[in-house]
Formats: C-alpha cells, sequence, structure tokens
C-alpha cells in the first residue's frame, strides 16, 4: 500500500494515463488481497476498488434511462428528371431568328427570353394598330370641334336619313365581307384540295424513282455480266435520271401549294377580321340610327354632324381595341415593331437548341428543349429489408459533391411495388427543391432517411464493453467499490448512444464513464492471486 499511496499522493496531478491505469490494477489487486479470505479466488467478471483507487479511476456511474432517437437509414441515390419536366419550347408565329440568348447548357427563369424571332405578321399587325390609334385621335378632334361648332349654332337640327343611309351603307358593308369571307373559305379548301394532289403526285414520283432505281441498279448489274447491252443499260440510267427530275419537280409543286395555302389561309383570316370589324360598325350604326330616329320622335335639337363624329369615334376606338389585341396575341408590344420574343414558360436548363440564326419557322418547330431544375427526381435504391422503415412523405436529407457540402431536403413520394430484378434493390423516389439548379441528372448523392422516433433503453457506446467476445455493461456489486459485468443484448447506434434491447432496466445504475478500467480489472482474476 505504501506504493500506492506514494504514486496517488506525489504524482496525481501530471502521471501518464497508461502508468495510472497500471498503478490502478496493481493497487486494486493489493487491495483485494488484503480483504479477501486466505485461499479465496476472485469472481469472474468482477472489478474491485478502494476509494482512493476508485477515483483515479475516473469511473463514473449513472441511471439507465430511455431516450429520444431518431434511427437514421442511408443510401445512395441518382438524380433524374421529374415526370414531365422536359418542356419543348416553340414561337407563337412563323418568322425568321434574328436572336439567340440561349445554349445548351444554360439556366434559365421564367419569362426569360430565349430568342427573338421577326414576324411579318406582327410587323402588319403593328402597322394596323398604329393607323388605328391615329385615326382614334382623329375622331376624338373632330367630335371635340363638332361639339363647340355645335354650341355655337353652325349646325342645323340632324336629319335621321342620314342614320338610315349610313345603317344601309354599313349593312352593305357587312354582307360584301360575308361573301368575301365565303370566297376565301372556297379558296382555302381548293388549295387544300391541291396539296392533296401534289403530295400524292410526290408520292407517285418516288415510287417511280424507286422503281426505276431498281431497274437501273439491275441492267448495271446485268451490263457487268454482259447480259445485256450497253445501250439498254444505258437507257435504264437515263430512265432513272428522269424520275429524279421529275421527283424534284413534284417537290416544288407541293412546296408552291403549301406556299398557296399558306396565303389563302392569311386571306381567309383577313377576311374574318373584316368582317368581324364590319358587323361591329354595323351595330354602331344601328345605335345610332336608333338614337337619330329617337331625336326625330322626340323634337330634340340634335346635330347631325355631333352623331356622325361620335359613331366615327366610338368605331375607331373599336378598331384601335381590336388591333391592339391582335398585336398582344401574336406575341408583340405596342411600338416594337416586328419582333416577337420567346420566353422560357418555365424554369430549367437547356438541355437542346434547335435552330440557328437567320432561319425560317413555323409555329409547330421546337426551338428549343428545357429540363426543369427548380425540382428534380432522385430515385433511391434501398434494400428489401430497409423497405419496411420508409414510407412516403418522410423526410430525406441529400448531399452530394455538386453540392459543395450543403445538404439538400426533400420528401419521400413514391416507393415502387417490386424489387429491380438487376439490382435487387427497391427504388424510392423522392421530389427535391434543386435550389440553384446544382443537381443535374445523372448526379450521384447520399441520401439520410429519418425513419421514425423512438424512446428506447440507450446507455453511451462507450459504456458497453465485450468481455469473452459478448457485450457488457458494469453495475454496482453487492460491496461498495464492486462493479460486476452484466450481458445485455444490443441495438443500432444513433447519435453516440446505443440501445439495449435486453439486460438493464429503466432506474438501474451502470458504468457510462471509464467502463474499459473496470473491464480490465475484471477479467484478470489471477493478479488476485499474487
Amino acid at each position: 500500500m505504501t506504493f500506492l499511496s506514494n504514486t496517488t499522493k506525489g504524482r496525481r496531478a501530471g502521471i501518464l494515463v497508461l502508468l495510472g491505469v497500471a498503478v490502478l490494477i496493481n493497487g486494486c489487486n493489493r487491495t483485494v488481497v488484503e480483504e479477501k479470505p486466505a485461499g479465496e479466488a476472485a469472481q469472474i467478471g468482477e472489478a474491485r476498488f478502494d476509494g482512493e483507487s476508485l477515483t483515479l479511476a475516473g469511473i463514473k456511474t449513472a441511471l439507465a434511462e430511455e431516450r429520444s432517437l431518431t434511427p437514421v437509414l442511408t443510401v445512395t441515390g441518382r438524380v433524374e428528371p421529374t415526370p414531365g419536366g422536359v418542356v419543348r419550347v416553340t414561337s407563337r408565329v412563323a418568322g425568321r431568328v434574328v436572336r439567340l440568348s440561349a445554349t445548351v447548357g444554360d439556366l434559365v427563369r421564367p419569362g426569360m427570353p430565349l430568342a427573338v424571332v421577326e414576324s411579318e405578321r406582327l410587323h402588319e399587325a403593328q402597322l394596323a394598330y398604329q393607323l388605328a390609334v391615329k385615326r382614334t385621335a382623329l375622331a376624338r378632334r373632330t367630335l371635340a370641334r363638332r361639339r363647340e361648332l355645335a354650341r355655337l349654332g353652325a349646325f342645323a337640327s340632324p336629319e335621321r336619313e342620314t342614320a338610315r343611309v349610313r345603317l344601309t351603307d354599313v349593312d352593305a358593308t357587312v354582307q360584301a365581307a360575308r361573301s368575301d369571307v365565303e370566297t376565301r373559305r372556297a379558296a382555302l379548301t381548293e388549295a387544300d384540295s391541291e396539296i392533296a394532289k401534289s403530295r400524292a403526285a410526290l408520292a407517285a414520283a418516288q415510287t417511280r424513282q424507286e422503281t426505276a432505281k431498281k431497274r437501273s441498279d439491275r441492267a448495271a448489274t446485268l451490263l457487268k455480266e454482259e447480259i445485256i447491252a450497253r445501250q439498254e443499260a444505258e437507257q435504264t440510267e437515263a430512265e432513272y435520271r428522269q424520275t429524279i427530275a421529275e421527283m424534284d419537280v413534284a417537290r416544288a409543286v407541293v412546296v408552291q401549294t403549301e406556299s398557296a395555302r399558306a396565303s389563302a389561309a392569311t386571306r381567309l383570316g383577313a377576311a374574318r377580321a373584316a368582317l368581324t370589324s364590319a358587323q361591329k360598325q354595323q351595330s354602331v350604326a344601328k345605335g345610332a340610327n336608333t338614337r337619330a330616329e329617337a331625336v326625330y320622335q322626340g323634337g330634340y335639337a340634335t346635330s347631325r354632324e355631333i352623331v356622325e363624329a361620335e359613331s366615327l369615334l366610338e368605331q375607331a376606338e373599336i378598331e384601335e381595341s381590336g388591333a391592339l389585341d391582335d398585336v398582344i396575341l401574336i406575341g408583340g408590344k405596342p411600338g416594337d415593331l416586328h419582333e416577337v420574343p420567346v420566353l422560357a414558360p418555365a424554369a430549367g436548363r437547356v438541355t437542346a437548341r434547335g435552330v440557328s440564326i437567320g432561319e425560317t419557322i413555323n409555329a409547330e418547330r421546337p426551338l428549343f428543349e428545357l429540363l426543369a431544375s427548380d425540382v428534380v427526381s432522385i430515385t433511391l435504391d434501398v434494400f428489401p429489408a430497409d423497405v419496411a422503415r420508409v414510407r412516403v412523405g418522410q423526410t430525406v436529407s441529400f448531399t452530394a459533391d455538386a453540392l459543395g457540402g450543403r445538404a439538400l431536403t426533400g420528401r419521400v413520394a413514391q416507393i415502387a411495388p417490386a424489387a429491380d430484378e438487376t439490382t435487387r434493390t427497391v427504388k424510392v423516389r423522392c421530389t427535391v427543391a434543386n435550389a440553384g439548379g446544382l443537381l443535374r441528372p445523372g448526379t450521384f448523392v447520399t441520401a439520410t432517411v429519418r425513419t421514425g422516433d423512438k424512446r428506447r433503453i440507450a446507455v453511451p457506446k462507450d459504456a458497453i464493453q465485450e468481455v469473452e467476445g459478448k457485450p457488457v455493461v458494469f453495475v454496482p456489486g453487492d460491496k461498495p467499490g464492486t462493479f460486476v459485468a452484466r450481458p445485455v443484448t444490443t441495438g443500432e447506434t444513433v447519435g453516440g448512444y446505443t440501445v439495449i434491447e435486453s439486460g438493464l432496466k429503466v432506474g438501474e445504475t451502470l458504468v457510462v464513464k471509464n467502463a474499459f478500467v473496470a473491464k480490465s480489472q475484471s477479467v484478470k482474476p489471477e493478479l488476485a492471486e499474487e
């Protein structure tokens, strides 16, 4: 005991951990020798300490208690586009591409300009709108001037015959507009028929060309084998070249008929617009006629010139509103002349661009292809044994090299009903808000799924020791300063705490710090017999 006493008093502040443990074990064993009866063997799995050696060992105890644990499941996954995440962008009008503002790989926002198309149709609509604005301003000035003249007595009383004549003229205009619409519709039908004929002729020419090609190739083969004369082979070759020329002519006819059809459609649209305008004018004229009749029947002194100016102003305002609607419908703005911007309909990354500057396009041709990047799907590979821990709606945290240390959060959206035949894993699809578009399709990620929140008996993982290959904890023995190894069944470790499945109850005392010292003492009973 003298050796232990001198050591603990003289070197307690600066003693090395390894030497302290050795002295502790030696001191503990000597204590055991002094306390146990002669010839009694030390108990296996029990550690004994006197007061001073217990302090030196730094052993601390605590009560076993339930803790709230959130188990996690860590799996890998792959970033994929969301269903419906591919967006094809087209122009609202036909025209010529004059500017391109995006290329493959660019991230775009909703409403961002991708290209600019020069449209003849928009140019015509802009000119019509500007003319309508000028007519409205003129009609407004005319009405103000005539009202002032009427106030000064410059005009006589209005005549209802003028309103009647105006209504008659407008009715004739409406009838003529209807006739023009029917004529244009018939022309469009005829153009459709011509397109069908030209396409049929093209198909026939193609068939003849293919037949002539086969005959020419067969004749060339027979000529090599000297089965036919060269003149006959050259004749078949000439026939084949003739079919090529016929094919070119047929293609040109198809293009011509399609152009004629487009022109017919444009003229029909113009005729319909004229009819609509005439009908609006007719409505205005009917109103003016009704007012004139009321003035005549009531004997009111209203100037015919003022009524006419009011009617002209209303008509001009209607035409201006219609012209503005045409400009907006095409995709332009008043004053922008003939350029129509092609805007991104959604946020995403440009994955394809199918047009170049100077190309002439139609309204059906896709110019760009976008892959929506604000939200992406991540498919996780989960082993069947772990699928029961995953459910739709669970929160999932994702990390990847592309995120630069950041983590994104998503939710489980879908769990596959069966395992993949190749990987033997179950596909779990998650949706993630892709801030900044950092996650691109094909990127591999690591996912952490929070699989629930449970209260379980859990102790610090360092409190768990192994004796003869089995997990144990040390609990106080019957005598002060003694600790007994108790076998336990352990579960998973979460946040530095290990779950105790069996072998320990809530409220029992156990060693939670420096349990390895108790283990070192308990597994060397032979030292106690020295």
